[in-house]
C-alpha cells in the first residue's frame, strides 16, 4: 500500500543555530525576521512563555532579558545550507521526494502499518545522525493527513502514521482551521455552517460539499476521506523567478545609498541565477516608500526588458542602476529595495544574435568570481563600486556563517 510522508524539521531556524551552540539545547531561544524586526523561529521554552509568533522583538526585548533568551538575527545562508544537507540526507534514503518548503519535503513510501512505521524511524534517525537537526515524519493517505500527522507526531517521539481506524479516532480531535490548504475566512464559515473539526467535515455527503463549497474543499474532502492521493514525482517545473529584496531599517532618499542597496540585491541575484544555470528575460527594480505613509503611492517596480537574456553580473548592474537613477525621486523616503529577475530558462539554451555585444570570456570570468567567493566568502571579490554587503539592514544578532565561510568554521582544540 503507498503512503505519502512528510519530513518537517522541528523549531528549524532554531535549530540550525543550536547545531553550532550546542550549550543552547534547552535554553530558550529566538530567530528574528529582516532587520531584526519580529520573531520568526521559537525554541519550545519560549513557546511555553506564551511568546506568540511575529511579535515585535522591541515588545518582548525586557522580557527576553529577564528570561535569558539567547537572540538571533536570520542567517539564511546557514538556514539554507542545513536545508540542502537534509535534503540530501532523504533523498539517499528515499526514491521520491518532493521538498515543499525549507524545511519540510514530502515523499512517497510503500509497506503496511508496522513497516511504514519502522521506515520512518530509520529515516528520521538517519537525518538526525547525518545532519544533526531534529525533525518530525508524518505519513498517512494523502499530503494533508500527513500534514496532520506531523503535527501530532511532534508529541509523540516524532513519527507518526494516521490511516484507517486510527486516522478516524483523532479526527474528532483536529480542527479544520489548523488543517493544511483551509484559509482562515473557508474557516470561519465552515464554522457558522457548524462545522469544527475533520469528523464534522466528513460526516457531511460529498454531494453536500459540492453544493456548498468550492472545487478546493472538494479535493480537501476527498483527501482526508483517504480517497484521493497526489503522487510525488520529484521535483516540480522549472523556477518562474528569482528575487532578493528587504526593507531599509531606515527610509532613505540618499541615491548612492539605493544604488548601493540595488547592487547588493543583483549581485546576490545573479549568483543564484548563475547556480542553478538559469539566465533572466526581464528584471524588476523595487523602489518602494513604506505602505503606511504619505508616500505610498509613489514608487514601485522598474520592469527591464533584457534584450539579449543574460546572467552576467556586469550587464545586470550596469542596467540596474540607469534604471535607479531614472526613477529616483529625491524627495521620497524608500523604505524597501529589492530586484526579481523572470523569464528565466536554462543558460544552455542561449543563442547568440547577430547583433549582440558578445564576450567568449565572460561567462567564465562570472564563473571564477563565484568560485573564489565560494571559497573565501561572498564578498571576497566584487564588481567596481559594489560595496560588500547590504549597509541598510540591522543584523545585531547574526551568527558565524559556519558551514559557507571559511574564516568562520568552527575550531576544535584538543
Amino acid at each position: 500500500m503507498k503512503h505519502v510522508a512528510l519530513l518537517d524539521c522541528n523549531n528549524f531556524f532554531v535549530s540550525c543555530e543550536r547545531l553550532f551552540r550546542p550549550d543552547l539545547g534547552n535554553k530558550p531561544v529566538v530567530v528574528l525576521s529582516g532587520n531584526d524586526g519580529c520573531v520568526v523561529a521559537r525554541s519550545n521554552e519560549v513557546k511555553d512563555m506564551g511568546i506568540p509568533m511575529g511579535i515585535p522583538h522591541f515588545k518582548v526585548r525586557d522580557e527576553f532579558k529577564d528570561a535569558g533568551v539567547t537572540v538571533f538575527s536570520s542567517n539564511f545562508s546557514l538556514y539554507h545550507d542545513i536545508s540542502k544537507r537534509v535534503m540530501r540526507v532523504l533523498r539517499e534514503e528515499v526514491d521520491e521526494v518532493k521538498q515543499y518548503s525549507i524545511d519540510e519535503a514530502f515523499f512517497s513510501l510503500i509497506g503496511v502499518r508496522g513497516e511504514i512505521e519502522t521506515e520512518l524511524r530509520r529515516i528520521k534517525n538517519a537525518v538526525e545522525t547525518k545532519v544533526g537537526i531534529p525533525v518530525t515524519l508524518g505519513a498517512g493517505r494523502s499530503k494533508t493527513i500527513a500534514k496532520v500527522a506531523s503535527k501530532i507526531g511532534k508529541n509523540r517521539e516524532g513519527v507518526c502514521l494516521l490511516e484507517g481506524k486510527n486516522w478516524i479516532d483523532v479526527q474528532q480531535t483536529v480542527e479544520l482551521s489548523s488543517v493544511w490548504g483551509i484559509g482562515p475566512k473557508i474557516s470561519q464559515r465552515m464554522m457558522r455552517d457548524g462545522l469544527v473539526t475533520v469528523a464534522d467535515f466528513l460526516a457531511l455527503p460529498r454531494r453536500k460539499i459540492c453544493d456548498l463549497y468550492s472545487i478546493n474543499e472538494v479535493r480537501k474532502y476527498d483527501e482526508l476521506t483517504e480517497n484521493a492521493m497526489e503522487e510525488i514525482k520529484g521535483e516540480s517545473g522549472s523556477q518562474q523567478s528569482i528575487m532578493s529584496t528587504h526593507s531599509l531599517s531606515k527610509a532613505t532618499n540618499d541615491l548612492n545609498v539605493l544604488k548601493n542597496e540595488v547592487t547588493h540585491h543583483v549581485t546576490s541575484a545573479a549568483r543564484d541565477l548563475r547556480k542553478k544555470r538559469f539566465v533572466a528575460t526581464h528584471m524588476y527594480i523595487i523602489m518602494r516608500p513604506s505602505r503606511y505613509g504619505d508616500w505610498r503611492l509613489r514608487g514601485g517596480s522598474i520592469d527591464i526588458t533584457l534584450e539579449n537574456p543574460t546572467d552576467d553580473s556586469r550587464v545586470l548592474l550596469k542596467m540596474a542602476k540607469e534604471a535607479v537613477s531614472s526613477a529616483f525621486e529625491e524627495k521620497v523616503p524608500y523604505k524597501k529595495v529589492g530586484v526579481v529577475f523572470s523569464g528565466l530558462f536554462p543558460a544552455r539554451l542561449v543563442q547568440d544574435t547577430l547583433f549582440a555585444p558578445h564576450n567568449p570570456k565572460g561567462g567564465e570570468l562570472m564563473k571564477l568570481l563565484d568560485r573564489v567567493n565560494n571559497k573565501l566568502g561572498r564578498g571576497a571579490i566584487t564588481i567596481g563600486e559594489e560595496i560588500h554587503g547590504s549597509t541598510s539592514v540591522k543584523k545585531n544578532h547574526l551568527s558565524p556563517a559556519y558551514t559557507t565561510k571559511w574564516t568562520d568554521i568552527r575550531t576544535v582544540k584538543t
